[in-house]
């Protein structure tokens, strides 16, 4: 699907991660039991030189409340100012209730504020975007608070401690992600969504959910203890070929070119990934910038993060619009042009 929304912008992003940051290097030597030189090539490979973990007891509700809190301060917004809150998570503190009805009363926001949760990893921030653009650009909201993201390094980290080290410690940070998106006199928010569940469980989280509960045949222990399971063959065989042709569709639906765009921030999966798909979408040098070498794969909070922490380097952000895309769960790719020139890409704040 392809669709484009009117007067919708994104006015402010902000990161939330974990002050503290565990050296990949040393992880891989300490506890996986790598020698160096395989430590190495693995780093040189993901890209990750360190990861960020949220302090312990910290939740993805937690970041996301002091991520919304920070953000309503420097724009100057009282909580009434929100009308719609959408979170974006696979880790969530309970399944019932849905987080949102959490962020509502510790934000204290209104009564009639819509709220929608959406279960969701990688691509969760473009499709939580979708989600605001469609509530804003229809009139029914006027400023829709997007939160995202995930811990999966504590979640992880814990399953560690309690049995053993499984070597996805060594991809996964934590992280969260919040946006404000709100109704503009100009700008457009161009989408291309694609879903293929044909390959649902190419990502699975194999200990969650009643069928996991039900079943009398439980998943194997590998799967367990790394909560999530991942296909990395079928995965980045999905990746070159579907997101290549999301963007590829985007592109022609917008009517523009990467030459009028500044840069791809993409779902930061790993450093070779990135580049090899940056190579068979033909983008031009530096386009697609790999941005989470000292943070990790932070799930849907990944393109934020990658905005707050990393904004100054990318300084065509204040010159043309931009690409941003995500890919992984479901499996879904969701790709949106949106002008950030007049964007709050405010600072990140470390817990």
């Amino acid at each position: 699907m392809e669709i484009s929304f009117a007067n919708v912008q994104v006015s402010a992003v902000i990161g939330v991660a974990g002050l503290k940051q565990i050296d990949t290097l040393t992880f891989c030597e300490d506890i996986l039991g790598q020698d160096n030189k395989q430590a190495r090539r693995f780093i040189k490979s993901v890209g990750f030189e360190k990861t960020r973990v949220m302090p312990e007891g910290v939740t993805a509700c937690d970041g996301m409340t002091e991520g919304a809190r920070s953000l309503l301060t420097q724009m100057q917004l009282e909580p009434e100012a929100i009308d719609g809150l959408i979170t974006v998570t696979q880790t969530p503190d309970t399944l019932v209730p849905a987080i949102g009805y959490i962020l509502q009363e510790r934000l204290s926001l209104k009564s009639d504020c819509l709220i929608f949760d959406l279960t969701q990893g990688c691509p969760g921030f473009v499709l939580g975007l979708f989600q605001a653009a469609q509530l804003v650009s229809a009139g029914i909201c006027s400023k829709v608070l997007l939160c995202c993201g995930d811990v999966s390094r504590s979640m992880r980290l814990k399953r560690a401690r309690e049995q053993v080290q499984p070597a996805s410690l060594g991809l996964f940070g934590d992280g969260v992600g919040v946006a404000l998106i709100s109704r503009a006199d100009k700008g457009t928010l161009h989408f291309a969504i694609d879903n293929d569940g044909k390959y649902h469980e190419v990502i699975k989280e194999a200990n969650m959910g009643y069928r996991y509960l039900l079943s009398a045949e439980k998943p194997n222990i590998d799967e367990v203890l790394n909560g999530t399971y991942i296909d990395g063959t079928v995965l980045a065989d999905y990746v070159l070929e579907r997101v290549k042709s999301n963007v590829e569709h985007l592109l022609a639906k917008a009517g523009m070119s990467y030459e009028e765009l500044s840069y791809c921030v993409a779902h930061q999966a790993n450093r070779t990934l990135l580049n090899a798909l940056a190579m068979v979408a033909k983008m031009p040098a530096g386009f697609m910038p790999f941005l989470a070498k000292d943070s990790g794969n932070a799930s849907s909070a990944s393109i934020p993060l990658a905005l707050s922490e990393c904004h100054e380097s990318l300084p065509e952000l204040r010159n043309k619009p931009a690409l941003l895309s995500g890919f992984g769960v479901g499996m879904a790719v969701a790709s949106v042009i949106a002008d950030l020139r007049d964007t709050r890409l405010l600072s990140p704040l470390y817990l």
